[in-house]
């Protein structure tokens, strides 16, 4: 049986670190429930404003704190 390979999920690469090991992704949500807060606190996410813009950053940095598109 073949090996199948797996990729792993896409996260941008921080430009001050120069790693993505840290990086997270922004959400942006009108309604923040049990389940946002919970991934928040585990640091699998950060929560973001209640809007959306073309120019809001997507993804953060755990290591610097650093917010980019």
């Amino acid at each position: 049986m073949a090996r199948v390979k797996r990729r792993k999920p896409y996260r941008k690469r921080c430009r001050y670190c120069k790693t993505n090991r840290d990086v997270i992704p922004i959400v942006y949500a009108q309604k923040i429930d049990e389940e946002l807060l919970q991934k928040e606190q585990e640091g699998e996410l950060k929560i973001g404003a209640a809007f959306v813009g073309a120019d809001l950053p997507m993804w953060y940095c755990k290591n610097c704190g650093n917010e980019f598109i």
